[in-house]
């Protein structure tokens, strides 16, 4: 099921992840009187009538931050309260322009479908303006059955949110923390802060999940990603960890746990990774 363009997993009864062409993904939350859509992927045409088709229900859109490849598609879904940390409005507000998307996709475009065309420029959402809704900490959405808890866990960006599915007990990190996560882009909190913020969040969260989703391949990760991160940074704080360098973009990147260059990720693919400066 999907288009072209999309590829889309159900993960239960409720829940559907919905994989983008450069294995970014969204999340479909559907309960019983509303549904939830988290992060709109990088703003190629198709994801609007994806979700359409998933649900008649009405329904909202979160963000978990500001980067293109999860607010590139808010232009698809003008007519629907769309909700963002403040931190990152600014990000968001640029990287949902199409010249920033058109740039995005042609540096990270991958074959992740059989026989998926290079997308034309017709299909990359135009500049939209936006009026986004602020996301605090502990903001929940009553679907009905279902609720839905936003926590931050600032450091990837200064608005960085997680989800979390009550009822579920499954956490969606998106890209807080995970087996490759980015802390040496502009805009990352430094490594004390991260390290500050992790910490607040283990606790906020503690007993709440059993399961871990993610925004990125490898799709999930280890339940106790958040614990090992913690450890990962205070080696790195330590000057214990820096075990592997490589070139991304413009930017000469510390890795803490060595990485097969040909996937990305350290061996033991599940556990927390962290790629600094």
């Amino acid at each position: 099921m999907g288009n072209e363009y999309y590829k889309i997993e159900q993960i239960n009864s409720h829940l559907y992840r919905i994989i983008g062409i450069t294995n970014e993904f969204s999340y479909l939350v559907i309960g019983k009187k509303k549904a939830l859509l988290i992060d709109t992927c990088c703003g190629i045409k198709g994801i609007r009538q994806i979700i359409d088709s998933l649900t008649s229900l009405p329904y909202d859109v979160v963000l978990t931050h500001g980067h293109v490849d999860h607010i590139g598609g808010v232009g698809f879904f003008n007519d629907k309260n769309i909700y963002l940390n403040k931190n990152d409005f600014k990000s968001a507000w640029f990287q949902s322009k199409k010249m920033f998307i058109k740039s995005y996709i042609k540096g990270n475009f991958k074959l992740t479908h059989v026989n998926i065309p290079v997308p034309k420029n017709s299909d990359i959402s135009k500049n939209h303006t936006v009026k986004y809704l602020e996301l605090r900490e502990n903001d929940t959405f009553d679907l009905g059955n279902l609720s839905i808890t936003f926590l931050s866990l600032y450091g990837h960006t200064k608005g960085m949110m997680t989800a979390l599915i009550n009822e579920d007990k499954i956490l969606i990190l998106s890209d807080s923390c995970n087996p490759s996560t980015f802390l040496f882009l502009p805009g990352c909190l430094s490594m004390k802060d991260y390290l500050l913020n992790l910490e607040k969040y283990q606790i906020k969260v503690e007993g709440k999940y059993d399961r871990v989703l993610l925004s990125h391949l490898p799709k999930e990760c280890d339940k106790n990603e958040v614990a090992e991160m913690i450890d990962v940074v205070k080696e790195i704080l330590n000057g214990q960890k820096n075990e592997d360098t490589m070139k991304i973009g413009f930017y000469k990147v510390k890795i803490a746990k060595k990485i097969n260059p040909k996937t990305g990720f350290n061996d033991e693919i599940t556990k927390a990774n962290l790629f600094y400066r």
